[in-house]
């Protein structure tokens, strides 16, 4: 599998983690695979759940020494766009 970005998140929590996934996918073009890694357990929760809102896909996620790994497909849609606004004020 291609991974066309990789994002070390490791020691942020929320918002701040989802906020840098957000510019991060953003800043991808459509079709094009994040490896996102972060150690903050709700993410095993709040990312699928972003994907889902967002319109992109998760491909795998994983739990390695307490780090977790996500690798998600930018969607066609612009779902990540629509929360754009929300994560600007920060």
């Amino acid at each position: 599998m291609n991974i066309d970005k990789t994002h070390d998140a490791c020691g942020k929590g929320c918002p701040m983690l989802m906020i840098e996934l957000n510019k991060t996918i953003n800043a991808m073009a459509s079709g094009e695979t994040l490896e996102f890694l972060c150690n903050d357990q709700m993410s095993y929760q709040d990312i699928p759940l972003w994907c889902k809102r967002t319109g992109n896909n998760m491909l795998e996620r994983s739990k390695t020494d307490g780090v977790y790994r996500y690798l998600i497909r930018k969607g066609e849609g612009r779902g990540a766009e629509k929360l754009k606004r929300d994560f600007t004020k920060y």
